[in-house]
């Protein structure tokens, strides 16, 4: 948040939310919102479902909420890929105008004990391909947004 990041929901619980109720996917959504406003002093209106899944319910229960959704337009599949370039590869074989890229920060809980860069929970291969994608649609001239900038049609150079 300090570093101008934007701050969006994925859930409390990161289980498919298709089969829930909508009141119960409501309280879950709240229930992820106020631990982050207590955590950062703000309430996300973004939510990005877990495995990009969404059903009616959700969508009615994200507009109770006054919350949007966010899908992805591409992925670099780095929860499975380990290699920094295929998973960049992946990522700029997709990019469109407005595309937005799904990515993780890996699976581990970000202590910093992870040993081995090649592991699952290492945030490594990812890392360093961000970078290379970062710097190639720089090179090719692609403008940077955050989620909700794209949607407001706010777009700024990165």
């Amino acid at each position: 948040l300090e570093a101008g990041h934007e701050i969006g929901n994925h859930r409390y619980m990161h289980r498919p939310m298709l089969s829930l109720r909508e009141s119960v996917m409501r309280e879950e959504l709240s229930q992820a919102n106020a631990l982050i406003h207590q955590e950062l002093g703000v309430e996300p209106d973004l939510f990005r479902p877990p495995y990009l899944a969404q059903g009616v319910g959700l969508k009615l229960a994200l507009s109770e909420l006054h919350m949007d959704s966010i899908l992805a337009s591409n992925h670099g599949l780095d929860w499975q890929e380990r290699h920094p370039q295929r998973i960049a590869d992946k990522v700029l074989d997709g990019i469109a105008p407005g595309a937005i890229i799904l990515l993780h920060d890996g699976d581990g809980d970000g202590d910093g004990d992870v040993d081995d860069p090649m592991a699952q929970s290492s945030r490594a291969p990812t890392a360093a391909a961000t970078g290379i994608i970062i710097e190639t649609l720089k090179a090719r001239g692609v403008l940077f947004s955050t989620v909700g900038g794209l949607m407001r049609g706010r777009i700024t150079l990165a």
